[in-house]
């Protein structure tokens, strides 16, 4: 076990376990809060025979911040009482068996595996998240003999939508056609369906209830020379600056005030830095021709997609993300991150499996009308990367955070 830190004062032993792995779980939450804590075997002798039943293994911290310490941990322990966090229980039998060790505190286990930013977070009063969109799309297109052709279809298409809503619905008892979108190019009529799909991500349902409409509009309409029910501009499984605009699955925005002093104290970083490093990796989006101005929101989307089993493959267009701070004219940081296509699911596919569906439990995602509070927990943690990677960079700490804490050595 190594030394974060050489605290200073008389050291006393405020957290003991048999677990290496559980004491290393507690000094990140510790480290997280800004105590100096020192880990060491504590071992345990019997009087007769002169042997050693287990080894333990001791948490120190100087006297100055026992106090503190041992409160921190204890209201963890608190808040796990409180809420339902017994329910890892299941879902940690087979870490535990593959470690040799039961965790005796799960509430203790839950929230000390958490980044640095997450403790920022949660000192300066937590995150909020909030769903402003919410469109799953088909676009098919029309083939006309002129352009007109596709002017004229595209007021026929507005003139019909109540029928043409109609035909699309009855394929569904979940999917409902909010509006259709009409590009034209050249002598093409692009639609764009817009549907809400409820607990679904929605790509097939909306799929099979765009074919069920256009099949009734070709009925109607002879003078279309060619149709295609895809025409990319729905663009599955690829970034785009349409979605990124009108929103394709869940368009969500996380926003945090982090206090200056919990700012310094935690990440070594003012908000002032922060906020300017911020303009500058402005300039740098623009330049790459990125779909993020932010740093690295796939890593968070693409864990949580694995554990909640979504399609991963929606990451690619899920990952676009708008970043923006501020510092408030109370010295604070202001920091805000905006998911504009986040196609996630909790109903259908791979949340049915037996993991993925745990994982849901545990954040209380399972049942109907669920998928935005999956959203909202998604895109903050997108938001704790956000500012942690951030930081990291505008303090110089990220190559040091990776030689010390990373598995690249």
């Amino acid at each position: 076990m190594t030394e974060r830190r050489k605290p200073g004062g008389t050291p006393v032993e405020i957290f003991r376990s048999a677990s290496s792995i559980e004491v290393e779980v507690v000094r990140g939450l510790l480290d997280a809060h800004g105590i100096d804590s020192h880990a060491s075997a504590a071992l345990s002798p019997t009087l007769f025979p002169l042997r050693f039943t287990q080894t333990q293994f001791q948490i120190t911290v100087p006297s100055a911040s026992a106090t503190n310490a041992r409160e921190l941990i204890a209201s963890h322990l608190d808040e796990a009482a409180a809420t339902e966090v017994r329910r890892l229980t299941e879902t940690l039998g087979p870490l535990e068996a593959h470690l040799g060790h039961k965790f005796d505190d799960l509430g203790l286990l839950e929230h000390a595996l958490t980044h640095r930013s997450r403790a920022a977070e949660d000192l300066s009063g937590g995150v909020m998240a909030t769903v402003v969109g919410d469109c799953m799309q088909r676009a098919p297109v029309f083939v006309f003999d002129s352009a007109r052709g596709a002017r004229d279809f595209v007021f026929w298409v507005e003139e019909n939508l109540a029928t043409i809503r109609e035909h699309a619905e009855g394929t569904s008892s979940v999917a409902k056609l909010l509006y259709i979108d009409p590009y034209l190019a050249n002598k093409m009529a692009f639609l764009r369906f817009n549907y809400s799909t409820g607990d679904a991500a929605g790509q097939n349902m909306v799929g099979r209830a765009t074919f069920a409409a256009c099949s009734w509009i070709l009925e109607q309409v002879k003078t279309v020379r060619r149709f295609y029910l895809e025409s990319n501009l729905a663009t599955d499984k690829k970034a785009s600056q349409v979605n990124i605009m009108n929103t394709r699955g869940k368009r969500v925005i996380a926003e945090a005030t982090i206090p200056r002093e919990t700012l310094v104290q935690n990440m070594r970083v003012e908000p002032e830095t922060l906020h300017y490093h911020a303009s500058i990796a402005n300039v740098g989006t623009m330049l790459s021709g990125a779909n993020n101005n932010g740093a690295h929101s796939p890593n968070a989307i693409t864990a949580m997609f694995i554990a909640t089993g979504q399609d991963v493959a929606n990451v690619s267009e899920s990952s676009a993300a708008i970043a923006y701070t501020e510092v408030t004219k109370e010295g604070d940081l202001y920091i805000s991150i905006t998911l504009p296509s986040l196609i996630i699911a909790t109903h259908g596919g791979g949340t049915g499996l037996p993991t993925q569906k745990e994982c849901l439990e545990i954040m209380g995602c399972v049942g109907k009308g669920k998928v935005k509070k999956l959203a909202e927990i998604i895109a903050g943690t997108v938001l704790a990367g956000e500012l942690s990677l951030g930081a990291a960079i505008s303090s110089l700490d990220w190559v040091s955070s990776h030689e010390q804490y990373g598995r690249n050595r």
